[in-house]
């Protein structure tokens, strides 16, 4: 989402203060909601801007605006940030070779159950995370360590980045070019 010049001004600490795009991407989030009721694919939005510019909150709020209040004590918001170390486990989970017993993950649970995900500095992301999760968010199933997940229709992906994904620049000399499926 973009298109809203910054602009400064004097917030009360303890003010709540909506992302200028917060009903845009409220939006997008109920119509990806309603693509999956009527099972056809869905496009998940992307926050692009620089460091503090409030994409985590806008996702955060966009989950409270869907799932009320409570969404984020009740598992309805989860996130994970990404970067060139992460590995498909921290999504996916992995089955334990201690006690043979599957580890969850917030994004199976929000995958299963319902809720918004962000995945934060996608830009950042290894690329074999990426196409792991693109299977898993562009399908209405995935296949998990212990067993294939049907999607829930209320399973709503928010991506955030620093980039528009064409790699480094500038300013964000670590970020990566993402595949055009992503």
């Amino acid at each position: 989402l973009q298109g809203v010049e910054d602009e400064q001004s004097e917030v009360q600490v303890g003010t709540r203060v909506d992302h200028p795009l917060q009903d845009v991407l409220i939006r997008r989030c109920r119509a990806v909601q309603a693509a999956h009721k009527s099972s056809q694919d869905a496009l998940y939005p992307m926050l692009v801007g620089p460091a503090g510019s409030g994409k985590t909150t806008a996702a955060r709020n966009g989950s409270i605006a869907l799932f009320g209040e409570s969404s984020i004590e009740d598992g309805k918001f989860g996130m994970m940030s990404l970067n060139e170390e992460s590995e498909r486990s921290e999504g996916f989970g992995f089955i334990s070779p201690i006690d043979r017993v599957y580890k969850s993950t917030d994004f199976r649970k929000i995958y299963e159950y319902g809720g918004v995900f962000l995945l934060d500095e996608v830009d950042a992301a290894n690329a074999n995370t990426l196409t792991a999760l693109n299977a898993a968010i562009s399908a209405p199933y995935a296949s998990f360590p212990d067993k294939v997940v049907k999607r829930h229709q209320d399973f709503i992906l928010i991506a955030a980045a620093n980039t528009f994904g064409n790699g480094a620049d500038g300013l964000y000399v670590g970020r990566n070019e993402l595949d055009a499926a992503t």
